[in-house]
């Protein structure tokens, strides 16, 4: 918060000549508008980002935000098509075209467009969650498991992979590897308030219900609206 008040401080009746710069200042305004919650500010800034430069990436990809946010998704995927047009290795704008198809209600879309995010970056993170989430979502364990292998191949060791291990043996009906994959998760993120509910979650199908009771007791001390779990 400090830090967003001083750029708005120094910065705020800055002008700058050059349009790339012009730009480049006036997105980080609209961002540490937003983050202090000064919308109007925010929309502002962007719009002059966007009169310095059109084309400029940033702003644009705020601006599709800004209209995935006013619930306007048609203009925001025509937005970032210019954007994807632009430079078709930005892995960033793939994977907000996924989110946006997926809003909309557009599963294969949206996987098509996370795989494309894949393509130019393996291992960017949110593409293979939104993918997983789809799958799963889909029931489809098979896709699941393959998109997994792809995660463990990319990121063998980061917490999410190890998290949607134990979620996709959940899934497939394997309470003893879910479990053995969570557990050691759990003990380094006992508070999280994902992993108690997955742990819960394996408990509850694996027939331990006085387990299940006491994760879910945790995960509602910390999130009220986090039990029953989406399994």
């Amino acid at each position: 918060q400090n830090k967003t008040a001083l750029v708005i401080d120094e910065f705020a009746t800055v002008e700058i000549a050059e349009p790339a710069d012009m730009a480049e200042l006036q997105s980080v305004l609209a961002a540490a508008y937003d983050q202090r919650g000064m919308r109007e500010k925010s929309r502002e800034a962007l719009a002059a980002a966007l009169r310095a430069k059109p084309d400029f990436t940033a702003a644009l990809m705020m601006q599709v935000r800004a209209k995935a946010e006013d619930g306007a998704f048609d203009e925001a995927l025509a937005l970032l098509e210019r954007v994807i047009a632009k430079d078709p290795s930005d892995y960033h704008a793939w994977q907000l075209k996924g989110g946006l198809l997926a809003s909309k209600g557009d599963a294969a879309g949206a996987l098509e467009a996370q795989r494309r995010a894949l393509a130019q970056r393996s291992d960017w993170l949110p593409s293979h969650v939104a993918i997983l989430e789809i799958l799963l979502a889909r029931n489809d364990i098979a896709g699941a498991k393959a998109q997994l292998e792809a995660l463990q191949k990319a990121l063998p060791n980061h917490p999410q992979t190890k998290y949607y291990a134990a979620r996709v043996a959940l899934q497939s009906g394997d309470y003893k590897t879910a479990r053995e994959t969570l557990q050691p998760l759990l003990a380094k993120l006992p508070d999280n308030v994902n992993m108690l509910v997955l742990a819960g979650a394996i408990d509850l199908r694996a027939g331990a219900l006085s387990q299940a009771e006491s994760y879910a007791a945790k995960a509602l001390q910390r999130a009220p609206d986090a039990w029953p779990p989406r399994q």
